[in-house]
C-alpha cells in the first residue's frame, strides 16, 4: 500500500513538473522564465516533502491515511495543471515564474495542513478508543 502511496506521488510530481515543462517549451515567451533548474527544484519540493510526511509510516491506519491524501493530491494536481495544458486557465507573462512558485508554495501548504489535520484526527481516535468507558 505505501508502493502505491509512492505512485500516487510520483503521479502528482509528474503534473507539476511536466506541465511546467510543456509550458515552457510551447510558450516562447516563458520560456526564459520557467526553463530554469530551481523552477523545477521548487515545483518537486511539495512532492518531497509529502512523500517525507507520508511514507515512513508503517501503522495500517496511517498507511491508508497517506494514500488517501496521496490521491487527492495527485487528482488535484491532475486537474489544475491540465487547466494550464489546455488554455482554460490562461497563463503567460513576465510573472509566470513567481506563479509557478506561488502554486508549489501553496501546494506545500495545503499538504502540511492536510496533513496535520489528518493525523490529529487519527491521534485523536486512537485515544478515544483506548479510553475506558
Amino acid at each position: 500500500m505505501r508502493r502505491n502511496t509512492l505512485f500516487w506521488l510520483l503521479g502528482a510530481l509528474a503534473c507539476a513538473v511536466g506541465t511546467t515543462a510543456a509550458v515552457g517549451v510551447v510558450n516562447s515567451g516563458a520560456r526564459f522564465y520557467l526553463l530554469q533548474t530551481w523552477i523545477f527544484l521548487i515545483q518537486a519540493f511539495p512532492y518531497l516533502i509529502a512523500a517525507a510526511l507520508w511514507l515512513p509510516w508503517r501503522s495500517p491506519d496511517a498507511v491508508r491515511i497517506a494514500q488517501t491524501l496521496a490521491r487527492a493530491l495527485f487528482y488535484a494536481a491532475a486537474v489544475f495543471y491540465a487547466t494550464m495544458l489546455t488554455g482554460i486557465f490562461p497563463i503567460g507573462g513576465d510573472m509566470i515564474g513567481l506563479g509557478v512558485i506561488l502554486v508549489a508554495l501553496t501546494t506545500l501548504a495545503l499538504i502540511v495542513s492536510a496533513t496535520i489535520v489528518a493525523f490529529a484526527m487519527l491521534w485523536v481516535r486512537r485515544r478515544r478508543d483506548r479510553t475506558p468507558v
